[in-house]
């Protein structure tokens, strides 16, 4: 049986009081509480809490790259992502109604970017596009992906399935009328 790590277990700490309330009423006593260890040994880890809920939203950024990365299609892939997603919402939720929500955002965007473009470049391998186009529709799309995913991901009948089929149309439909 694997151990858990102390930092490990502080973090999952932190995500499971976002569950229960806004990270700005989350206190330093209440992760340490809920851990059972003492302040030390959190400032051990951990500069504060903005370092804390930095590292949480990352991790929870790279667990959910590293699944979708994996995925033969743009479809799996964005279906895994929004998927892996919506099983953090307490947390990005959270985020995105905190005083930290410049951060979180920075966060989200950078993910998704991140899976835009390495699948872009497999779609997009074969056509000619000068770079700053490139990044315009990485930009585009991640924009578009993360309004959507903002606006969806707390509705009650919200499907991560549902939702990547529709983007994944979307996105096909705009490839299509690149040129060769």
């Amino acid at each position: 049986m694997a151990t858990i790590s102390t930092k490990d277990r502080i973090v999952t700490e932190f995500y499971n009081l976002t569950c229960e309330k806004n990270i700005d009423k989350i206190t330093v006593k209440d992760v340490v509480d809920a851990c059972g260890i003492s302040r030390q040994t959190f400032y051990y880890h951990f500069r504060d809490l903005p370092d804390l809920m930095e590292w949480t939203a990352n991790e929870m950024v790279n667990q959910t790259i590293r699944a979708s990365m994996g995925k033969d299609s743009v479809l799996e892939a964005l279906e895994s992502f929004l998927t892996q997603l919506y099983d953090y919402r307490h947390l990005i939720k959270s985020l995105m109604t905190s005083s930290h929500r410049v951060e979180g955002e920075r966060i989200l965007f950078s993910a998704i970017a991140k899976l835009i473009e390495a699948k872009m470049k497999e779609v997009l391998a074969n056509v000619m596009m000068p770079m700053q186009d490139f990044e315009l529709l990485i930009d585009y799309h991640t924009y578009g992906i993360v309004g959507i995913l903002l606006k969806s991901i707390n509705q009650p009948n919200f499907s991560p399935r549902k939702l990547a089929v529709q983007l994944n149309r979307m996105v096909e439909q705009g490839l299509k009328r690149l040129p060769d």
